[in-house]
């Protein structure tokens, strides 16, 4: 006769645990993981935007934007530049490019 005790199914948990502990990610998981960006920490206090000669450039703390193209990132009339640079202060901890289309658009 087969006497159920308490302690059975921690037991049978850890015995699977150990056993699945050291196998490699499920595929579909791995590729989760490696798509996932590497999102930069906010590095400034606040985003202004300034006049200058390639017209309205967006400020990270009185330094200029810069693009992956190393342009500043600037637009021609106020009060876009000042859009691009409410997106630049939403962000919180983390820069996020994926929520500041009006950034991706002007790069």
């Amino acid at each position: 006769m087969l006497r159920r005790t308490k302690g059975l199914g921690s037991l049978m948990r850890d015995i699977f645990e150990e056993i699945f502990e050291n196998q490699p990610l499920d595929p579909e998981e791995s590729a989760r993981r490696s798509i996932r960006p590497n999102l930069r920490a906010r590095f400034y206090q606040a985003a202004t935007v300034g006049e200058g000669p390639e017209g309205f450039a967006v400020l990270l703390d009185g330094r200029p934007v810069r693009t992956p193209a190393r342009r500043h990132l600037a637009a021609p009339a106020r009060v876009l530049a000042e859009a691009l640079a409410v997106e630049w202060d939403a962000q919180k901890d983390r820069v996020d490019p994926a929520v500041m289309p009006l950034t991706r658009l002007a790069k």
